[in-house]
Protein backbone atom coordinates (compact mmCIF):
# COMPACT_ATOMS: atom_id res chain seq x y z
CA UNK A 1 0.00 0.00 0.00
CA UNK A 2 1.37 3.31 -0.94
CA UNK A 3 1.57 6.69 1.14
CA UNK A 4 -1.04 8.04 -0.60
CA UNK A 5 -3.14 5.11 -0.26
CA UNK A 6 -2.62 5.12 3.50
CA UNK A 7 -3.42 8.62 3.99
CA UNK A 8 -6.48 8.12 1.87
CA UNK A 9 -7.97 5.20 3.58
CA UNK A 10 -7.18 6.98 7.22
CA UNK A 11 -8.71 10.78 5.56
CA UNK A 12 -5.59 12.03 6.35
CA UNK A 13 -2.65 14.23 4.42
CA UNK A 14 0.00 11.88 2.58
CA UNK A 15 2.76 14.28 4.23
CA UNK A 16 1.53 13.32 7.96
CA UNK A 17 1.18 10.02 7.19
CA UNK A 18 4.86 9.94 5.83
CA UNK A 19 6.23 12.09 8.72
CA UNK A 20 4.40 9.19 11.57
CA UNK A 21 6.08 6.58 9.62
CA UNK A 22 9.63 8.29 9.55
CA UNK A 23 8.95 9.09 13.52
CA UNK A 24 7.93 5.25 14.86
CA UNK A 25 10.74 4.05 12.22
CA UNK A 26 8.62 2.10 10.64
CA UNK A 27 9.93 2.15 6.68
CA UNK A 28 13.17 0.39 6.59
CA UNK A 29 13.30 1.18 3.16
CA UNK A 30 13.84 4.93 1.96
CA UNK A 31 12.51 6.27 -1.15
CA UNK A 32 14.81 7.42 -3.89
CA UNK A 33 13.11 11.40 -3.06
CA UNK A 34 14.02 10.61 1.44
CA UNK A 35 17.38 9.70 0.00
CA UNK A 36 17.85 13.08 -2.19
CA UNK A 37 16.96 14.86 0.81
CA UNK A 38 18.99 13.14 3.45
CA UNK A 39 22.02 13.69 1.17
CA UNK A 40 20.85 17.31 0.36
CA UNK A 41 20.76 17.96 4.28
CA UNK A 42 23.85 16.24 4.87
CA UNK A 43 25.70 18.40 2.11
CA UNK A 44 24.12 21.45 3.95
CA UNK A 45 25.07 20.43 7.32
CA UNK A 46 28.69 20.13 6.28
CA UNK A 47 28.88 23.17 4.37
CA UNK A 48 27.87 24.97 7.82
CA UNK A 49 30.47 26.72 9.85
CA UNK A 50 30.53 25.31 12.56
CA UNK A 51 30.62 21.80 11.02
CA UNK A 52 34.84 21.65 11.10
CA UNK A 53 35.03 22.55 14.86
CA UNK A 54 32.35 19.80 15.61
CA UNK A 55 34.52 17.61 13.27
CA UNK A 56 37.31 18.27 15.04
CA UNK A 57 35.60 17.71 18.31
CA UNK A 58 33.30 14.46 18.23
CA UNK A 59 33.73 10.88 18.10
CA UNK A 60 32.55 9.18 14.50
CA UNK A 61 29.92 8.00 16.36
CA UNK A 62 28.51 11.20 17.88
CA UNK A 63 29.18 12.73 14.43
CA UNK A 64 27.18 10.21 13.07
CA UNK A 65 24.48 10.56 15.85
CA UNK A 66 25.00 14.68 15.41
CA UNK A 67 23.99 14.01 11.73
CA UNK A 68 20.84 12.00 12.24
CA UNK A 69 19.31 14.13 14.91
CA UNK A 70 20.13 17.37 13.05
CA UNK A 71 18.43 16.28 9.49
CA UNK A 72 15.47 14.89 11.54
CA UNK A 73 14.87 18.15 13.41
CA UNK A 74 14.97 20.13 9.93
CA UNK A 75 12.67 17.50 8.34
CA UNK A 76 10.27 18.05 11.35
CA UNK A 77 10.52 21.75 10.80
CA UNK A 78 10.12 21.43 6.97
CA UNK A 79 13.63 23.19 6.62
CA UNK A 80 12.06 26.21 8.01
CA UNK A 81 14.54 27.24 10.37
CA UNK A 82 16.64 30.29 11.10
CA UNK A 83 20.58 30.43 11.46
CA UNK A 84 20.30 31.73 14.78
CA UNK A 85 17.63 28.67 15.65
CA UNK A 86 19.96 26.17 13.85
CA UNK A 87 22.92 27.12 16.40
CA UNK A 88 20.68 26.60 19.17
CA UNK A 89 19.65 23.53 17.72
CA UNK A 90 23.56 22.12 16.82
CA UNK A 91 23.97 22.98 20.76
CA UNK A 92 21.05 21.34 21.95
CA UNK A 93 22.54 17.98 19.90
CA UNK A 94 26.11 18.63 21.09
CA UNK A 95 24.92 18.76 24.47
CA UNK A 96 23.19 15.67 24.29
CA UNK A 97 26.25 14.14 22.91
CA UNK A 98 28.20 15.27 25.83
CA UNK A 99 25.29 14.52 28.43
CA UNK A 100 25.11 11.14 26.83
CA UNK A 101 29.33 10.68 26.36
CA UNK A 102 29.05 11.67 30.05
CA UNK A 103 26.84 8.57 31.11
CA UNK A 104 28.92 6.03 29.32
CA UNK A 105 31.87 7.12 31.46
CA UNK A 106 30.34 6.73 34.52
CA UNK A 107 28.34 3.66 33.71
CA UNK A 108 32.20 2.22 32.93
CA UNK A 109 33.19 3.88 36.07
CA UNK A 110 30.56 1.71 38.41
CA UNK A 111 31.27 -1.71 36.13
CA UNK A 112 35.02 -1.06 37.56
CA UNK A 113 34.02 -0.60 40.85
CA UNK A 114 31.59 -3.08 41.03
CA UNK A 115 34.34 -5.86 39.18
CA UNK A 116 36.76 -4.48 42.42
CA UNK A 117 34.42 -4.82 44.92
CA UNK A 118 33.33 -8.76 43.80
CA UNK A 119 37.32 -9.24 43.52
CA UNK A 120 37.82 -7.49 47.08
CA UNK A 121 34.76 -9.99 48.53
CA UNK A 122 36.47 -12.97 47.35
CA UNK A 123 39.59 -12.09 48.89
CA UNK A 124 38.35 -11.30 51.89
CA UNK A 125 36.61 -14.43 52.19
CA UNK A 126 40.71 -16.00 51.42
CA UNK A 127 43.12 -17.23 53.87
CA UNK A 128 44.73 -13.87 54.58
CA UNK A 129 48.32 -15.31 55.10
CA UNK A 130 48.39 -15.96 51.13
CA UNK A 131 50.60 -13.22 49.92
CA UNK A 132 48.65 -13.26 46.80
CA UNK A 133 45.18 -12.30 48.45
CA UNK A 134 46.83 -9.89 50.58
CA UNK A 135 48.14 -8.00 47.25
CA UNK A 136 44.92 -8.48 45.54
CA UNK A 137 43.19 -6.73 49.35
CA UNK A 138 45.59 -3.90 48.73
CA UNK A 139 45.16 -3.52 45.80
CA UNK A 140 41.48 -3.44 45.15
CA UNK A 141 41.39 -1.29 48.18
CA UNK A 142 43.53 1.41 46.51
CA UNK A 143 41.70 0.87 43.18
CA UNK A 144 38.45 2.26 45.70
CA UNK A 145 40.15 4.88 47.42
CA UNK A 146 41.38 6.77 44.03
Amino acid sequence: MSIDEIASTINREAETVKRYIRNKKLSLVRTKEEEETHERLLATLTQRPYWSELKKTLFDDEIIYFEQNWINFILDLAEDISFAEELILADWIVTRILHLRSMQQQKAAMDEITRIQRELTQAYAGDKDDPQVLATISAGETQLAM
